[in-house]
């Protein structure tokens, strides 16, 4: 059997984190592998234990973050598709975080000191569908959007050494 490590990377705004919506090793997640020409399914195994959620620093970064890591048996897989059964979670802003604090807009001076306590800590966005490739929700008044989705599969040689070890 090969390995093979999902991947996936989006520009998440406003959010912490993108996973599938019971974690990144959920067994139970809905995947359907099969051959596009002849419609044979092949064996799948998940491994798990190993796999992450995106986060809002590997988003920013434009990294791939390990989502999970199948065996498989009878084919190889060549694509992804979003689909429904994801969640997130959106920032939190607090009055002491310095970035918002003061911010400064040209020609026109600094803008005193904003009150982010009324901000809401973290609201879950769940059974989010991203087949149409985005998702875009407000998280009370402030926008929350999950785009430019990619997703691709290593080859277990290729894997980074730090989930290799894993196996």
């Amino acid at each position: 059997m090969v390995k093979f490590l999902l991947q996936i990377c989006a520009e998440l705004k406003n959010l912490t984190y993108l996973q599938p919506q019971d974690g990144c090793d959920d067994p139970d997640y809905s995947y359907l592998f099969k051959c596009k020409l002849c419609e044979r399914v092949g064996m799948i195994l998940m491994h798990p234990g190993l796999g992450k959620p995106l986060t809002q620093a590997a988003s920013d970064a434009r990294q791939f973050a390990p989502m999970m890591i199948f065996y498989f048996r009878g084919f190889v897989p060549v694509d992804f598709v979003f689909v429904g059964g994801w969640r997130a979670e959106s920032v939190s802003f607090s009055s002491s975080d310095a970035t918002f604090n003061r911010i400064k807009v040209p020609s026109v001076g600094p803008v005193p000191p904003m009150n982010f306590s009324t901000y809401p800590s973290g609201i879950n966005f769940e059974h989010i569908d991203l087949s149409a490739g985005k998702f875009v929700g407000y998280d009370v008044e402030y926008p929350v959007m999950i785009s430019n989705l990619e997703a691709a599969f290593v080859v277990g040689s290729f894997m980074p050494p730090e989930i290799r070890r894993g196996f």
